[in-house]
């Protein structure tokens, strides 16, 4: 059995996209893949394709169990192919303030940060970072605190950076 997907090459990157882009293709061509390795089992052994279930290595019909090793050989010999391949393309989405969808991989987050200022040097202290983040269903926890950490450094960064009619200074 095969499976490819692809995911788009957009110009700008954004944190967390190689598991939004690449997980719905392979998400999405692994479907695909059930859904022909269904039809073939279905035709063969006279099912529906909806009662044919799949667990361990094996596709299930009532009683019967088979092999997915030997679904994929009797395919080739059928002249089917038990491959598919999905292309997956993120929505579109415009520069901040030109109207349109937010960008697909924006995050829902809150950051607070407690802070000691010297006000004779200016010298900045971060004594504690808070952050709320809405990440929905987690699929890697260690990239999830990984990427949350991140974006607390990001945040710290930008410490002392001034919003300014045309952009930033820092």
């Amino acid at each position: 059995m095969e499976y490819s997907c692809y995911r788009n090459q957009q110009k700008k990157t954004a944190n967390s996209r190689q598991t939004y882009d690449t997980g719905n293709a392979a998400r999405l061509a692994a479907r695909e893949l059930r859904a022909a390795i269904a039809s073939s089992l279905a035709e063969k052994y006279d099912q529906s394709p909806e009662s044919i279930t799949f667990s361990d290595g094996l596709a299930h019909l009532g009683d019967l169990s088979v092999r997915l090793g030997d679904v994929a050989a009797e395919m080739h010999r059928a002249g089917q192919s038990p491959r598919a391949l999905y292309e997956y393309w993120a929505p579109e989405t415009l520069p901040l303030g030109q109207g349109g969808d937010m960008h697909f991989a924006f995050s829902f987050a809150a950051q607070a940060a407690e802070v000691e200022v010297n006000t004779q040097t200016g010298e900045v202290r971060v004594l504690r970072v808070i952050s709320a983040n809405d990440v929905g269903r987690a699929i890697n926890l260690l990239g999830l605190q990984a990427q949350v950490e991140g974006g607390v450094i990001m945040g710290l960064g930008y410490r002392q950076c001034h919003l300014q009619r045309g952009g930033y200074s820092c």
